[in-house]
């Protein structure tokens, strides 16, 4: 997953219907795929970019880096199944950034490797 743990996804009535989701309805305004968020962009976002994506959701509470982490390991699991030269060159860019957290260089050494 890229936000939330297993429990979460189950219960959210936004992801695929359980039987206390069906109970709860979904939120009309949050529509299909509109709120999708695509790997490539989470794995280039900085500060302002995390911020508006998540604004006014519960997920402000999670870290710039966090998502870089939880996206590196999500885009890992993608180019295990179908290659995306865009996605693997920004994560080899991401094992060589100097600027970037000890968390985000470590995740995307370890899917370079793996992938």
């Amino acid at each position: 997953w890229l936000f939330g743990c297993d429990a979460c996804q189950e219960v959210c009535p936004h992801n695929a219907p359980t039987l206390r989701s069906l109970k709860a309805g979904k939120n009309p305004s949050l529509g299909g795929d509109a709120h999708a968020l695509d790997v490539l962009d989470v794995l280039n976002w900085d500060e302002d970019a995390r911020r508006a994506a998540v604004s006014g959701t519960a997920m402000t509470r999670v870290k710039l880096d966090q998502w870089k982490r939880n996206a590196l390991i999500v885009a890992g699991n993608l180019l295990s199944n179908e290659d995306d030269p865009p996605l693997r060159a920004r994560i080899a860019a991401m094992a060589q950034d100097a600027g970037a957290s000890e968390l985000v260089r470590e995740t995307a050494c370890a899917v370079t490797a793996s992938a």
